[in-house]
């Protein structure tokens, strides 16, 4: 009997360990914001950051998986203005995409639909292990 309580109580444990987890994600998935909920600086902060992770990407030549959302004219424009200023430092070329393409940049994102939490920081990892998920899905899928 004492072994069964023993077990029991182990388990009431653990299961309050998962309940607590369960909680603590459902307050993060609640905080978490669309692109568009952001505001002007947070979306500012998502937009370079996107932008790093995409000229990155660009220099490359591994922007498939975002070639596969709607967002073929803005990706083309922002690569046409990529290489238009390729000299440009990568702070510079940052800076200089985001006052003349943040528009389209904007679109791209919105069009990822990913989560950010209000900082414009995305709410699950970077940019990066984003892509590198996809990849791996369409890889398993294959």
């Amino acid at each position: 009997m004492t072994y069964h309580l023993a077990v029991f109580a182990l388990y009431l444990r653990q299961m309050s360990v998962v309940l607590y987890k369960l909680k603590e994600w459902s307050m993060v998935m609640q905080q978490a914001m669309l692109f568009d909920q952001l505001d002007e600086e947070a979306q500012r902060r998502a937009v370079q950051s996107f932008l790093q992770f995409y000229l990155n990407r660009f220099r490359t030549n591994s922007l498939e998986i975002l070639s596969a959302y709607p967002v073929q004219y803005e990706m083309e424009q922002v690569n046409h203005d990529v290489v238009l200023n390729q000299s440009r430092q990568p702070e510079e070329l940052v800076d200089q995409l985001v006052a003349h393409d943040r528009s389209l940049v904007s679109r791209i994102i919105s069009a990822l639909n990913q989560g950010f939490m209000s900082n414009g920081a995305l709410s699950d990892g970077t940019w990066e292990s984003w892509y590198e998920a996809q990849h791996d899905q369409l890889a398993s899928g294959l």
